[in-house]
């Protein structure tokens, strides 16, 4: 006869493994749309309006999710602001035919509009919520005016607000896939760089000095570059991951746009009296190093 402890460790495994099946099933059944609204939320600009909703601006498309099917009724405001001042009218009301419910899956407790940009050049994006009185003048519920440049950059990111929602930490899924896909390799200084597709990451060590500026250039041909420095604070990553990696040191920052033009990175740390410490890495010899990979380093 099988003894009760033994009996519990099997119910405690037979569970774990129906519970790693349905996350397995659940990713397997991502649509289409899921696929879209997942990467935009990883790569775009996002803004939390309040606790029920929030805007993603990501390759010339505006997303609007919501929790709850209340805070997206009032007509919604939405201008792309010219050089002179002038604008493109695209307000809209929510309709429920807008995004079909076969088209969600891994967001299908989420309310979900989606609005493609004009074709017009555009200074800064105006996005609101507004109602009329009994007048029929306008009253603003909310607005957010957001100016171009933080849109290409991404200034602000998603930070795992809907998590609860659609019961997957995006962020660390995105981690982990970066480990698997990234160059990975310790600098000199023992810290650890992982570069993927569209972020490059500073891993260091517990005892590192982080209140100096990291110097991050983004070298070019002509020796011009895009300067991406920053404080680890301003960036850090981690409290939004899982363990093991939600007890490291991560700084993110978004490789510029037009990756492809450039030559090298330089990295590095410096403060009023200049440069702590400086290294510049040639982007060809990284990509073509079939070394540099992430071996489990960090769940040893």
């Amino acid at each position: 006869m099988m003894k009760p402890k033994s009996l519990l460790i099997i119910l405690i495994c037979v569970l774990f493994s129906c519970k790693n099946q349905k996350n397995d099933e659940s990713k397997k059944s991502l649509t289409s749309f899921d696929k879209i609204l997942k990467r935009a939320l990883v790569n775009g600009y996002y803004e939390q309006i309040n606790d029920d909703l929030g805007i993603i601006i990501y390759q010339e498309k505006i997303f609007v999710l919501s929790s709850s099917l209340d805070k997206v009724q009032n007509m919604f405001l939405l201008h792309f602001i010219k050089k002179d001042k002038g604008f493109v009218n695209r307000d809209f009301n929510f309709e429920p035919g807008m995004i079909k419910s076969s088209e969600l899956n891994l967001f299908k407790n989420l309310v979900v509009i989606q609005k493609d940009f004009p074709n017009v050049d555009f200074e800064s994006v105006r996005i609101g919520q507004y109602i009329r009185n009994d007048k029929g003048e306008p009253s603003n519920v909310w607005v957010r005016q957001i100016i171009k440049d933080k849109i290409l950059t991404s200034s602000k990111r998603y930070k795992n607000e809907f998590k609860e929602q659609i019961n997957l930490n995006i962020l660390d899924e995105d981690f982990k896939k970066s480990l698997k896909t990234g160059k990975f390799f310790k600098n000199k200084w023992g810290d650890y760089i992982l570069l993927s597709d569209t972020y490059i990451y500073f891993i260091v060590q517990s005892d590192r000095n982080l209140d100096d500026k990291f110097m991050l250039h983004f070298v070019k041909n002509d020796n011009t570059f895009e300067n991406r420095s920053f404080s680890f604070s301003s960036k850090n990553f981690q409290d939004f991951l899982e363990m093991p990696y939600s007890k490291l040191r991560i700084a993110r920052v978004k490789i510029p746009y037009i990756s492809d033009q450039f030559l090298k990175i330089r990295i590095g740390q410096y403060n009023s009296e200049g440069n702590i410490w400086v290294q510049e890495l040639i982007i060809r010899e990284i990509e073509e190093n079939e070394l540099l990979k992430y071996n489990n380093e960090f769940l040893k």
